[in-house]
């Protein structure tokens, strides 16, 4: 698999995602038992939580297109699984 995250874009990711773990980890405890880090970056990306979540929303609007533009050209396994390789959340 190729990386359809440049190097910019997922360190704008990596941020925005951590940011978004950190605000709702607690509320997900017992959820990711398995240790199903794709799920929880999931989690994290879902339901507009990039903006929603972010200290500066205008950074978090940035990542949520990124992420949006990535997702759309790509299969959605790959989009999980390149940032579950990333960004080890559980």
């Amino acid at each position: 698999m190729t990386n359809i995250f440049s190097p910019a874009e997922l360190l704008a990711m990596k941020t925005g995602i951590w940011e978004v773990w950190n605000a709702i980890a607690p509320d997900c405890e017992g959820l990711f038992d398995n240790h199903d880090n794709e799920a929880a970056i999931e989690m994290c990306v879902d339901c507009d939580r990039l903006v929603t979540f972010a200290r500066n929303p205008d950074a978090g609007k940035i990542r949520q297109e990124i992420f949006h533009r990535v997702y759309m050209a790509n299969k959605s396994s790959d989009v999980y699984k390149e940032l579950s390789k990333a960004i080890q959340l559980v």
